[in-house]
C-alpha cells in the first residue's frame, strides 16, 4: 500500500516536472512572440504616423507653393497689364510715324521700278520722273523729321518691353538705328569719304531695311 502510494506520488511529481518544462518553453516563446508582434505593431503605427505627417506636410507645402505661384502670377499679370498698354501705345506710335516718314521712299522706289522695268512711252516715263521729284521735294522734310522721332519712340517702346522669348525685336531695332544714323551722316555730310559710298548704299538700299522689318515682324509674332 505504501509502495503504490509512493509510486503514485512519484508519477505525479514526474508529470509536474514535465509540465513545468513545457511551461518553461512555452512562456518564453509567447513572451518573445508578443514582443515581436508589439514591436512590429509599433513600427507599423509609427510608419503610418510618419506617412500621414509627411503627407500632411507635403499637402501644406504644395498648398503654400500654389499660393505663392498664384500670388506671383497675379503680380506679373498686373505688371504686364500695365506694360501692355504702354507698349501698345509706343509701338503703334513708332510704327505709324515710321510709315508716314517713309511714304516718300516707297513712292520713289515704285516710280524708279516702273520706269526701269515697264516698257512705257517716253512721255509717261518723264511724267513719272517729274512726279517723283515733286513728291520728294515736299515729303522728304517729313522723312528727315519723323524718322528720328520714330526711332526715339521705338527705343522707349523697347525700354518698356519685357521680352525673354527672342532677341529678334532688339536686333531689328539695332539695324533700324544703324540705318537712321547712316541717313543722318549722309544728310549732314559728316561721314568720311572712304566709307561714304558704303554708308549711302546701306541707307538707300532696300535690303537692310527689308531685312530689319522682316525680323521685326517675326520677332513680334513669336512674342505675341
Amino acid at each position: 500500500m505504501n509502495k503504490s502510494k509512493a509510486q503514485c506520488l512519484k508519477s505525479q511529481f514526474n508529470e509536474s516536472n514535465v509540465n513545468l518544462k513545457k511551461m518553461s518553453l512555452i512562456v518564453p516563446m509567447v513572451f518573445i512572440l508578443s514582443i515581436i508582434i508589439l514591436t512590429a505593431s509599433m513600427a507599423f503605427a509609427d510608419e503610418h504616423f510618419r506617412e500621414r505627417r509627411h503627407s500632411k506636410n507635403d499637402e501644406n507645402r504644395q498648398e503654400h507653393k500654389e499660393d505663392e505661384i498664384e500670388q506671383h502670377e497675379n503680380i506679373l499679370s498686373s505688371l504686364y497689364k500695365r506694360e501692355d498698354k504702354g507698349n501698345e501705345s509706343t509701338g503703334e506710335a513708332a510704327t505709324w510715324l515710321f510709315v508716314v516718314a517713309n511714304i516718300t521712299v516707297l513712292i520713289s522706289l515704285l516710280s524708279k521700278g516702273i520706269v526701269r522695268f515697264m516698257p512705257l512711252e517716253i512721255t509717261v516715263t518723264e511724267k513719272i520722273k517729274s512726279f517723283n521729284k515733286f513728291q520728294k521735294k515736299y515729303l522728304m522734310f517729313f522723312h528727315y523729321l519723323l524718322n528720328p522721332i520714330a526711332l526715339i519712340i521705338a527705343f522707349v517702346h523697347f525700354g518698356l518691353s519685357c521680352c525673354v522669348t527672342t532677341f529678334l525685336p532688339e536686333l531689328s531695332l539695332a539695324l533700324m538705328a544703324a540705318i537712321g544714323i547712316a541717313g543722318i551722316l549722309l544728310k549732314l555730310k559728316v561721314s568720311p569719304k572712304s566709307i561714304r559710298k558704303a554708308v549711302y548704299w546701306f541707307h538707300t538700299n532696300p535690303m537692310p531695311i527689308g531685312f530689319a522689318l522682316s525680323i521685326l515682324v517675326v520677332g513680334h509674332t513669336i512674342v505675341d
